[in-house]
């Protein structure tokens, strides 16, 4: 993973049950594929706040693109500006970006 010389607006650390965020969809894909692992790998080597699960987690993800079931590597932004701007701003470009409900916190 790269970042431009411009730093880009970093993602929440902490999310809660049933709140609205942008979500910025760095893999879509299965879980037991080596382009999961690999990908998982490069993400946790930035240090961001990366979640990664099931995409049902995420209410709205499929009207981002994000095929349902599918496993998921994401960061999360309060605004649309902030997720653009990552978006625009990493390499390689995320996969997918959208509003949604997160779902999945404890």
């Amino acid at each position: 993973m790269t970042f431009p010389a411009k730093p880009v607006p970093l993602p929440l650390t902490a999310l809660a049950h049933g709140s609205s965020y942008w979500g910025v969809y760095l893999y879509v894909g299965k879980t037991n594929d080596a382009a999961y692992a690999s990908a998982k790998a490069a993400w946790d080597d930035t240090k961001l706040p990366i979640t990664s699960g099931d995409s049902n987690c995420d209410q709205g993800s499929v009207d981002a693109g994000v095929p349902a079931e599918s496993m998921v590597i994401s960061v999360y932004f309060k605004t649309k500006k902030d997720a653009e701007a990552f978006r625009d701003g990493v390499t390689p470009k995320p996969v997918a970006i959208g509003p949604i409900k997160y779902g999945c916190a404890d």
